[in-house]
């Protein structure tokens, strides 16, 4: 039985290696390809099946890092009316809510009344 480590020396990997692809990434590709196919077959994997997996695991880091990031705009949301970024805090009750928000009279979240405003500043 090979181990990942005979099997980073492989022509497949140093083939995909040659590509571009980063061999801590080729690693991470071979393990869950034995864990799919199981370790016998670890010295029949091709140079096709490494750059496939490769493929396949980018395509899964895509779309991770779009539900994060839906996520996140979701966080910066406006609380209060749903449309914009929050921009101001209210001293007040420490709500967040957009420049619009901050000017009613009543925290849209809280229903505090909305004293002194800040803005905030975000990088």
């Amino acid at each position: 039985m090979e181990t990942i480590q005979e099997a980073m020396s492989s022509e497949a990997v140093q083939n995909v290696l040659m590509q571009g692809y980063h061999a801590n990434r080729i690693r991470e590709a071979l393990e869950r390809m034995i864990l799919l196919l199981g370790p016998e077959e670890i010295a029949h994997i091709t140079q096709e099946a490494i750059v496939h997996e490769l493929e396949q695991m980018d395509e899964e880091d895509l779309e991770r890092l779009r539900r994060e990031n839906a996520e996140l705009r979701q966080m910066l949301m406006c609380k209060s009316c749903f449309i914009q970024r929050t921009t101001h805090l209210n001293l007040g009750c420490q709500h967040m809510m957009c420049e619009t928000c901050s000017y009613k009279d009543f925290c849209g979240i809280c229903f505090a009344p909305i004293t002194i405003v800040f803005p905030v500043s975000r990088s």
